[in-house]
């Protein structure tokens, strides 16, 4: 009986032991987890940034009126709302939109370390 008792508490304290190394285990991997998230969104922190600072240069290529009906149709407005904020026709409004929103992908194409044969296509648009 007694020996049967020590078998079960050694076979309970390898046990413990074994989950104890488990656990040391799991928290390095979080640790290390943990480390790699970080590393992620403050790779995402940088990439919205990039991408901030290249719309924000290609929509300096935009006329006033590009730029405002590409905001204002972003922000929910709808045709008629742009159309008669400047007194155009729906149709125009969605001209106006297709061509800022060419000019500006063609903008952010246009910036250094980009294809440059895309940069190429880009034309200089009228100004509204």
């Amino acid at each position: 009986m007694a020996e049967e008792r020590e078998r079960l508490r050694a076979a309970l304290i390898k046990r413990a032991n074994e989950e104890a190394t488990r656990g040391d285990k799991m928290n390095e991997h979080f640790e290390r987890e943990e480390g790699r998230a970080e590393a992620f969104l403050e790779a995402v922190a940088l990439l919205d940034h990039h991408a901030y600072v290249v719309m924000s240069d290609a929509m300096e290529g935009l006329s006033y009126r590009e730029r405002r009906t590409l905001e204002m149709r972003s922000c929910g407005d709808g045709l008629g709302k742009v159309a008669k904020t400047f007194d155009i026709t729906v149709d125009r409004v969605r001209q106006i939109q297709n061509q800022a929103a060419v000019k500006l992908v063609l903008g952010m194409l246009a910036r250094p370390g980009v294809d440059q044969q895309a940069a190429a296509l880009a034309t200089p648009g009228d100004k509204d």
